[in-house]
């Protein structure tokens, strides 16, 4: 809610934003967008309720990796079949070394909490949900670049995720709240805990805009790359209670660096 009401502002306050709002009724009418597009706000809220519902029994690090496996394979497969605006990608020996070693970098990252996860066929069918919510964020990420193609700009995308995220949840949230006959919870007092939103908008606005370049794969291992990095230099800077950086954890960045830079770099040409 807080990202779409920073969404709101932007495309009404900027002569960018505005130029955006009024593109969307011809894109609509000419078919470059389609209605549907808006499955991706709702995919984003898939992915949240994912993490809330199965953190708790798999533990982070196996929600991880399962939610990167996923993500990573659905880039390949996309830009294998030209679903975005980059055109087909090819699956190349180094685009896939590219994808093993991006893999390898998390499972090394949170290799030492793999070892608390559970077992058992229930827990193994959990599993699956954050790996099909990393797939699904594959399609996220064709139908945002498709519109910001089709509009110019990444800012109509990004308020059309936000304003389908909060409906969803809206629906969700006050559906638990009659099951569960208790209304709605309190929400935090902390002001801090609701930068999330507008940190969405940016990471949702800088995907909209590098996939129709460098396309889903490559713009995938780049957030992965960028989660790691980002988490590294939390735990230096200002570390919680039972949080520690360790030689892998380095290493596990670097290799996710090095992933990036290896699928990424352009082929020679001859």
């Amino acid at each position: 809610a807080a990202g779409l009401v920073v969404m709101v502002l932007v495309s009404v306050l900027t002569p960018r934003g505005r130029r955006g709002l009024a593109r969307i009724r011809p894109a609509l009418a000419a078919g470059s967008v389609r209605p549907w597009y808006a499955v991706a706000g709702v995919i984003g809220g898939l992915l949240v309720l994912t993490q809330s519902a199965t953190i708790g029994p798999l533990g982070v690090a196996v929600f991880t990796v399962a939610v990167v496996t996923g993500q990573v394979v659905g880039g390949m497969v996309v830009d294998r079949f030209g679903l975005s605006p980059a055109g087909v990608k090819r699956l190349t020996p180094r685009r896939l070394t590219g994808a093993a070693l991006s893999l390898a970098a998390v499972a090394l990252v949170v290799w030492p909490s793999l070892g608390e996860a559970g077992g058992g066929p229930g827990w193994a069918l959990l599993a699956l949900l954050p790996l099909l919510a990393g797939l699904a964020t594959a399609g996220q990420q064709v139908f945002n670049a498709r519109q910001t193609t089709a509009y110019g700009t990444a800012i109509p995308a990004t308020l059309v995720n936000f304003t389908a995220g909060v409906l969803f949840l809206g629906v969700v949230w006050g559906g638990i709240a009659l099951a569960s006959g208790h209304g709605m919870p309190a929400l935090p007092h902390d002001w801090r805990l609701y930068l999330g939103g507008p940190l969405g908008c940016v990471f949702i606005g800088v995907g909209a805009m590098v996939v129709p370049r460098l396309g889903v794969f490559a713009a995938t291992l780049g957030l992965v790359s960028g989660n790691l990095l980002g988490s590294l230099v939390v735990d230096l800077v200002a570390p919680t209670d039972g949080s520690t950086v360790t030689t892998t954890t380095v290493l596990g960045t670097l290799g996710a660096l090095a992933a990036v830079t290896l699928a990424s770099w352009p082929a020679r040409r001859r």
